[in-house]
């Protein structure tokens, strides 16, 4: 085998351990430290990981540039017999290579992706995420401006969602929230996307109904008229909500289409998300246990999802297919709220939403295993996009954004394995507006602040994430 002898080797070490994705990573952790033992990963060094294949044999190049430190190499070469040879060395590297992989490590991820009239670069969007920085009016603020406008400045022109939206002010329950009925906030959205838009990045909104996961307190301080309702009076939480009436359900689908309207003619968004997932009103609907409505509304999988697929169409008609989306969860399990089998209920709304509504932007659909309370991440190793499949199935080849506990690694294993998936991604989007960047580069990763989530008001956690080049600034230079 090949090796650069006419060069200084400042580095060399070998390992055995098989060559799976896992071991990859591990590998790849093993150069990094390499390289600082090496002492060229000291001054703000970035590492680019170019993954390149011939006949049985692996190569993974790893260049690390850092200011005032003469420039180093890091190879592995992998063989059938699974041995990874590092070497760090000054100098160029000699040019005799393997013929680049057409699918590189970050693989479809940073491929283009048509979804309704826009066609996004990457496959990595902007996770809705309740952050709770609007006014008491439940108006965007300066600090939710900066938020987005910093993820939009490292989206490299991908997709935005942002936070749950409130469609009416008796339709929310939530303190600081923001809203779209009225026109004080559909200006203050106006700004936002137009700071989203000249980073040219692509944003939604999620427009929302709470139902019964709304505060009984928040609603009554907020206007004594507002009531808690649900499809059901279905308690949680110690209150019980009142059922719905007809009329009053006929009223809330009018009001998905206003709020969808302010949004996209009123604000400029490029689209909407109906949030019917999590617990909110639209899935209360759909599932059987907060559901026993025993009208047109109630009973069987056609009368559940009739409100949903209302909604759909009425937003649809309101702006149009292609700038209409939804997000949902089949095995969303808090509330109380967990179906015994929700494929059933769930096969028939998406094959409804097919034939009713091809031309959709795309469905949003979270895995099981996500649960916003605890800090849950897919491994490398773990079944990526399995438990969605079903619904994955039924859309396809639409495209498909799915969310829970997505990183860098399992990111590029989804959108390799899934052609039409957008992976969305929450907290570790929160914590590094330039997330698409690190993800590319091999990056590491910020740390979120969990404290810092749902603080009203408060910079920290929310704004303060720095970016790569930020942090390099921040250097000593050697």
């Amino acid at each position: 085998m090949r090796t650069p002898s006419h060069r200084a080797q400042a580095w060399e070490h070998s390992a055995r351990e098989d060559c799976d994705e896992v071991g990859w990573i591990r590998s790849v952790a093993q150069a990094t430290r390499a390289a600082e033992d090496a002492n060229c990963g000291r001054s703000g060094c970035r590492i680019r990981k170019v993954l390149r294949f011939v006949s049985f044999l692996w190569a993974q190049n790893l260049t690390i540039e850092a200011r005032g430190v003469t420039r180093f190499r890091i190879e592995c070469w992998v063989s059938k017999s699974h041995t990874h040879t590092w070497r760090a060395y000054k100098g160029k590297p000699h040019h005799h290579r393997p013929r680049p992989n057409p699918i590189m490590t970050t693989g479809r991820l940073f491929e283009p992706i048509r979804v309704g009239d826009l066609t996004l670069p990457n496959r990595i969007a902007l996770a809705p995420l309740t952050r709770l920085r609007n006014t008491a009016a439940h108006v965007p603020t300066e600090l939710t401006r900066t938020f987005y406008g910093r993820t939009a400045k490292g989206a490299e022109g991908g997709l935005l969602i942002t936070e749950a939206t409130a469609i009416a002010a008796k339709a929310g329950g939530l303190a600081n929230v923001p809203g779209i009925w009225n026109q004080e906030q559909i200006d203050a959205w106006k700004e936002i996307v137009h700071v989203v838009h000249s980073q040219g990045a692509s944003i939604f909104m999620q427009i929302w109904a709470m139902g019964r996961a709304a505060s009984p307190e928040v609603l009554k301080a907020e206007d004594p008229s507002y009531e808690y309702i649900a499809p059901s009076p279905y308690p949680y939480n110690g209150n019980t909500p009142r059922e719905l009436t007809i009329p009053e359900i006929k009223e809330y689908v009018q009001l998905f289409a206003t709020a969808a309207r302010n949004a996209v003619e009123g604000a400029g968004f490029d689209g909407v998300e109906i949030h019917g997932a999590n617990g909110y009103l639209v899935n209360e609907f759909l599932v059987d246990r907060s559901n026993f409505r025993t009208d047109e509304y109630g009973g069987s999988i056609e009368n559940r999802a009739r409100f949903g697929l209302e909604v759909i169409k009425a937003v649809s008609d309101a702006v149009g297919q292609k700038k209409t989306a939804i997000r949902i969860s089949p095995f969303f399990p808090s509330y109380d709220l967990e179906m015994t089998d929700p494929k059933p209920t769930y096969s028939y709304f998406v094959e409804q939403i097919r034939d009713q509504f091809p031309d959709l932007a795309y469905i949003h659909s979270v895995e099981p295993r996500l649960n916003g309370l605890v800090d849950t991440f897919l491994e490398a190793n773990d079944s990526v996009g399995s438990g969605n499949d079903f619904v994955r199935q039924i859309w396809a080849p639409r495209p498909f954004v799915i969310a829970g506990g997505y990183g860098p690694e399992t990111a590029k294993l989804d959108a390799q394995k899934y052609e039409n998936d957008i992976i969305a991604i929450g907290r570790h989007y929160l914590s590094n507006p330039d997330l698409p960047r690190r993800i590319r580069e091999g990056l590491p990763l910020n740390n979120f602040d969990r404290a810092a989530f749902y603080v009203p008001g408060l910079a920290k956690g929310y704004i303060d994430y720095p970016f790569v080049d930020e942090e390099e600034k921040k250097l000593p230079a050697n």
